[in-house]
């Protein structure tokens, strides 16, 4: 049995870090289209079904007084508004594509907590040499492939996890939240990420 060596260390911390930033920022991103999303389908099923009740309400003006006849005028037209409103409501929804976001982000979470989750019990397991070397870097491939598939993440949440995480010591945040760190090389010619 080994242990790993002091670059793999490094790599594997950097990785678990980012990784479990990536899970706040995904949850954030999820409760955020979540909201949207109910702050959209509420009203539309509200109004279609007020306008669905008020279609079969219509058929309460069968008589022929002045009344009525105004009402047969004005209830189609009223309720031909509510329903554009509703339309409209729902055409912007799949527009800005709340729903895909929502899911797509709740996915990217779950992908992100089983990486950190994985991670964290290859790094405290003890392999052979050929088999810890394999598993660090199925690992790495796997961390680039969740950044590749991952959505977008909003600024607001990026600049919300820089500020609120930014004095952590010994944390390392993803560049993306606006600390880009420089790469430097070391006298051996190894580098310093």
């Amino acid at each position: 049995m080994t242990v790993w060596d002091e670059t793999q260390k490094k790599f594997m911390k950097q990785m678990i870090d980012r990784g479990k930033c990536y899970v706040y920022l995904h949850d954030s991103s999820f409760r955020l289209y979540k909201t949207l999303w109910l702050l959209y389908m509420i009203p539309v099923v509200a109004i279609t079904t007020f306008s669905g009740v008020a279609n079969l309400g219509q058929l309460g003006f069968l008589d022929s007084s002045e009344q009525a006849e105004t009402a047969r005028i004005v209830y189609p037209i009223v309720l031909g508004t509510v329903n554009i409103i509703a339309a409209i409501l729902a055409s912007s929804m799949q527009f800005f594509k709340i729903a895909e976001q929502k899911e797509s982000h709740r996915r990217a979470e779950k992908d992100w907590i089983q990486f950190v989750t994985d991670m964290e019990i290859v790094f405290y397991s003890q392999f052979e040499i050929e088999i810890r070397n394999k598993k660090f870097n199925k690992m790495l491939v796997r961390y680039k492939l969740l950044l590749e598939k991952s959505p977008s993440v909003p600024r607001i949440f990026l600049n919300r996890l820089g500020k609120k995480y930014r004095n952590v010591e010994d944390l390392i945040l993803p560049e993306m939240v606006g600390e880009i760190k420089p790469t430097t090389i070391q006298i051996d010619g190894t580098l310093n990420v």
